[in-house]
């Protein structure tokens, strides 16, 4: 699934640039410098996840556009 923002949504989408991508915890090494661990995207970012109704990660119900 990938939700694709709004152009909207800017600063909450930039609130996630600091955060890792791989949840990785603890973040490696070689990434410490410029990421942090975040367990909750979601909430990092000031969105509200909702339910998938096919796969198992929640969705953003305000994306523009959703590919499956």
């Amino acid at each position: 699934m990938i939700d694709v923002a709004s152009p909207e949504l800017w600063e909450q989408v930039e609130r996630l640039a600091p955060l890792t991508v791989t949840g990785a915890d603890p973040v490696p090494e070689s990434k410490r410098a410029m990421y942090r661990y975040e367990s909750d995207k979601f909430s990092a970012a000031g969105l509200t996840p909702m339910e998938s109704e096919i796969i198992r990660p929640p969705r953003r119900p305000n994306a523009a556009c959703k590919w499956r």
